[in-house]
């Protein structure tokens, strides 16, 4: 069908009796919005009528945590199984019911769970090894306090050909899971792309600050929300989504990266979260931005930039 004749100013009008915290803007022939809506088909059907969606993504933030038991249980079931055999697979560290279902949704075989106050040990490794029919095990331990445990794990194991690819966040490990490919010839291929995909990523936290003090010439009081990117801290905010504002705008000006992803924790408000949404579409428009339950309990927020 014959594509209609497309107006800006008169889409943004009809698109804003349609819901609120609409954000129209043109790059090219192409046009970005974001628009919060309970009518979610009307926006759609509207808009396709101009032409065809290149990118979309729709959240329903109001259900994100009723979903997250039945999440948390979808990924207990699935570890439990063993497999049938395959050539390929995964074993990853993860912290969080919401990056656990993420991490399950990605292909991983089996979960550790594990985080900065849990490391799994040698052992705990070795007893999901068992559970996996494959001819290589590839681990992503996602912090470096648990790489030696996963290497021990993988040198004393002789059921498989493990190999641990040293991700050092739950960012590089999930960016380099994505990315794997099942019919890649051999491991060697296999964990080249992965490495390559993992070293892409710069992650970074937000959490709060249980004492004063400085560090780094950052004056920190008790209660404050730090951004930490790269095991350095790089502010120290009074709200954990200007932390996050900070730390983003300082990567994103010193780095090439293009695509943020915010995994926001059980701490983290419902408020807060939207802010910081609203934030990047008025500052980084350009930016391909996401934000995801992850429901760790440290950080408020975990935040991905590739």
């Amino acid at each position: 069908p014959q594509r209609a004749e497309f107006d800006f100013e008169k889409a943004k009008a009809h698109l804003s009796a349609l819901g609120d915290s609409l954000d129209m803007f043109a790059e090219g022939t192409a046009v970005k919005i974001h628009i919060h809506t309970k009518t979610p088909a009307n926006v759609i059907e509207y808009c396709q009528q101009f032409g065809e969606f290149v990118t979309f993504k729709m959240e329903n933030m109001t259900v994100q945590h009723t979903q997250t038991h039945i999440a948390n249980n979808f990924a207990e079931e699935y570890v439990s199984n063993m497999p049938p055999h395959k050539k390929y697979a995964y074993v990853a560290v993860v912290l969080g019911d919401g990056m656990e279902n993420l991490y399950v949704s990605a292909g991983v075989d089996q979960i550790v769970r594990g985080g900065q106050t849990m490391n799994p040990s040698a052992m705990d490794f070795v007893k999901v090894f068992d559970k996996i029919n494959a001819d290589h095990i590839i681990v992503l331990p996602n912090n470096s306090n648990v790489i030696m445990a996963a290497v021990q794990a993988a040198e004393c194991y002789e059921k498989a050909d493990v190999r641990v690819l040293r991700t050092t966040s739950m960012c590089q490990g999930y960016s380099a899971l994505v990315l794997a490919d099942p019919n890649a010839p051999d491991i060697e291929t296999q964990l080249s792309i992965m490495e390559d995909s993992a070293r892409q990523v710069v992650s970074a936290e937000v959490t709060q600050a249980i004492r004063d003090s400085v560090i780094n010439g950052i004056k920190i009081q008790k209660g404050d929300y730090i951004a930490i990117c790269d095991h350095e801290i790089v502010c120290s905010e009074k709200t954990p989504d200007k932390a996050a504002e900070t730390l983003i705008d300082k990567v994103l000006a010193e780095t090439d990266k293009d695509v943020v992803t915010v995994f926001y924790g059980k701490k983290a408000s419902v408020n807060a979260y939207t802010k910081l949404s609203d934030y990047m579409l008025s500052n980084h428009r350009s930016v391909d931005f996401g934000v995801v339950y992850g429901g760790q309990e440290t950080y408020e927020y975990i935040i991905s930039l590739e």
